[in-house]
């Protein structure tokens, strides 16, 4: 009798479902996940694992070191509370549609979901400490990597770029036999292995909008060409950066007015109000490869009409360096007395005109209407001058320009220029000049670059930049053409051009010195410094002690991660044989088949295994992108850039993965032998005693 009772509650301690684990009871696992939000919320608020002292010395915060291992047992655990309502609600869901042995596997694992809890748990640590530890060598290698590819921005990188050496040709009425040099772009584009190029202009800024002066720098390049020379990371900022830099085009660049190649001579027919003896009227030319000239063709020392000519000026037409058609891109005064203003004035512009070659004369702007043309504000002062049509009629009707100006500083441009209303430039700028100005996406603003004062707007923000190697750093983009344009417009004798050039080649690391030899020495260029990306990646190659600590780690953490793995799973397998073979002869004396039982098998063991090896995979994932972040620091303690990337060994990962398979898949084997070799009448003797 007594033996009786003791089989029916053991039969009655079967048919419940298993108590929670102390840990759940006691809610310890959200303690643990609460601490561990906590100490993650410091780790964000410190920004780095690496803390500064209060005498300013580095030193490692070692409590912020246990986080990885403590958010990963947490979150394995609070993922466990969710496990037997995830079991339960899918055997609910799947339950029309399974077969027989199918079914009765689901609805056992979710009666007693504490029992197959233990073996997801431990899968769950096995593969989330298993990527995070592969992570670390592969993260670092990356990392190595990606910082002299930031740093250099390309392939090959030239820094102080200036066109020097081509010959200048003089005004004269003989036809100019000059051969139009290549542009700047072209230059280096023609050297063999040089798959392309694209010009840069790097420059100091100043915010003119901030009553000191906020300086940045300035980033500005062909959005064209630009994406296909550097490299860009997904994290760089939130929307795509090619996206981000099509926004920079400006639709409605000033354009200029094309006056021919065979231009010799160039002539304005104005009137001033009053004799200004000491301002001179200039003209803003531009060549065929954008480089600029300002042409003097005389002073306003008469109050009646006047035509100033090209012959009047000591300069000559055919002063840029390029040669190539010309095209007028601005008319402005200036006053030369270094020591004086410029006076309040105005003058009534009739035409202006060109003389070829062979000595004919056509009109290129007769200033019917002012629609074309728009003032120039170059300078604050700038913003009451006004261009109108004139009221007066000119030479029995024909039209005239009036362009009235206030009085300002010597030695500055003021004028009109061929084009519409300038409209601020689109920008990229920095989170780091967003914080400091306290500017918002949209605001517009003007800027001082390199001195020439250009408006700009805020387009978007970005988190990285190539060659931006600071977090702190203020910088700006925008476009290169756009910029070009219109600094040069106010520009009196120098001119605003690009400075760099990035290279992309197709060169490997043999030819690549080849390749850096021929760029420095392109004729008629110079350079002050050269980043050659295949050296500088050769000399950061991992400290082969530090990569052999990492594989160690690494080797040390698959072996952990594939014994344990092994181990448990046999162990949970024979276990739950020894507990429930009473029950799978029942199962059998029911009416399950032996092809049944297998499925029934092999569902509770696939499921258990894929689940814990999925969850410890994406759990690993995520902790080793939301960590490795604020450990990226080089040997002296100060942050990488750009920050480190997640980067998993998924080759050895998979092996292991492989690995692990191939034993489960043996032990169950294994148990679906002993399932199949059940005595049904020895077993169900068992309860008769």
């Amino acid at each position: 009798q007594a033996s009786r009772i003791g089989v029916t509650r053991h039969r009655q301690q079967e048919a419940r479902p298993s108590r929670l684990p102390v840990l759940q009871r006691y809610y310890v696992d959200v303690l643990l996940l609460l601490v561990s939000i906590l100490l993650l919320r410091r780790l964000t608020e410190q920004g780095s694992v690496v803390a500064t002292s209060v005498f300013g010395e580095l030193a490692v915060n070692q409590l912020l070191l246990v986080l990885p291992g403590l958010v990963l047992l947490a979150s394995a655990l609070v993922l466990l509370r969710l496990f037997p309502l995830a079991l339960s609600a899918f055997s609910r869901v799947a339950s029309s549609g399974l077969p027989a042995g199918l079914l009765m596997g689901l609805w056992q694992m979710a009666r007693n979901p504490t029992h197959y809890a233990r073996l997801s748990l431990l899968l769950i640590l096995a593969a989330g400490l298993g990527i995070f530890a592969s992570s670390f060598g592969a993260t670092l290698d990356r990392s190595f990597d990606e910082r002299v590819r930031y740093a250099t921005g390309s392939d090959i990188r030239l820094d102080g770029v200036r066109q020097v050496g081509l010959s200048r040709s003089s005004f004269s009425r003989s036809r100019v036999t000059q051969s139009v040099a290549p542009s700047f772009q072209d230059a280096f584009q023609r050297i063999e292995g040089v798959e392309l190029a694209s010009p840069v202009l790097r420059g100091r800024g100043n915010d003119l909008g901030k009553a000191m002066g906020d300086n940045f720098e300035m980033l500005a390049l062909d959005p064209e060409s630009f994406p296909e020379v550097a490299e860009f990371r997904d994290d760089f900022s939130d929307e795509p950066m090619v996206d981000l830099l099509e926004s920079l085009y400006v639709s409605n660049p000033p354009q200029g007015i094309e006056l021919g190649e065979d231009t010799r001579a160039i002539s304005v027919r104005l009137k001033a109000d009053r004799a200004h003896p000491t301002v001179r009227l200039t003209l803003r030319l531009r060549d065929s490869q954008n480089h600029y000239l300002t042409h003097v063709l005389g002073y306003l020392d008469s109050s009646g009409w006047d035509v100033l000519r090209s012959g009047r000026s000591p300069t000559t037409i055919r002063s840029l360096t390029s040669g190539g058609p010309l095209t007028l891109v601005a008319l402005r005064v200036e006053e030369t007395v270094p020591a004086g203003r410029l006076l309040s004035g105005s003058i009534l512009i009739d035409d202006i005109s060109v003389t070829s070659g062979s000595g004919a004369t056509r009109v290129v702007e007769r200033f019917d209407s002012t629609s074309g043309w728009a003032v120039l504000k170059t300078t604050a002062d700038a913003v009451a001058d006004v261009l109108q049509p004139s009221d007066a009629p000119v030479d029995g009707g024909s039209g005239a320009a009036l362009f009235s100006w206030t009085e300002g500083p010597s030695l500055t441009s003021r004028g009109i220029f061929h084009g519409t209303e300038r409209s601020p430039l689109p920008v990229l700028a920095s989170e780091a000049f967003v914080k400091a100005s306290g500017y918002s996406k949209g605001r517009e603003f003007d800027v001082s670059v390199a001195g020439y004062r250009v408006p700009v707007k805020v387009e978007d923000t970005v988190d990285f930049f190539p060659t931006m190697t600071s977090r702190n750093e203020r910088f700006l983009i925008a476009d290169l053409t756009s910029v070009i344009r219109y600094a040069n417009l106010g520009a009196i004798v120098r001119e605003l051009l690009p400075n760099e050039v990035w290279i992309s080649t197709g060169a490997d690391t043999a030819q690549s010195r080849q390749v850096v030899e021929a760029v420095e020495n392109v004729e008629g260029f110079t350079n002050t410094f050269i980043h050659d990306r295949a050296a500088l990646l050769a000399e950061s190659n991992v400290d082969p002690l530090v990569q052999a600590g990492w594989r160690a780690l690494l080797f040390v953490a698959f072996s952990t991660v594939l014994i344990l793995s092994c181990l448990g799973f046999l162990f949970h397998a024979y276990v739950s044989f020894q507990n429930r073979r009473l029950q799978f002869a029942l199962l059998r004396t029911v009416g399950l088949s032996p092809r049944q039982l297998t499925a029934m098998v092999w569902l509770e063991q696939t499921l258990v295994v894929v689940v814990g090896l999925a969850l410890g995979t994406w759990m690993g994932g995520r902790l080793g992108a939301a960590i490795m972040p604020f450990m990226g620091h080089d040997d002296w303690g100060y942050r990488v850039f750009p920050p480190y990337a997640l980067e998993v060994e998924w080759a050895t990962l998979l092996m292991t993965y492989a690995a692990m398979t191939f034993v489960f898949a043996v032990i169950s084997l294994g148990v679906i032998w002993l399932v199949r070799r059940i005595a049904l009448h020895r077993i169900l003797r068992l309860g008769e005693m």
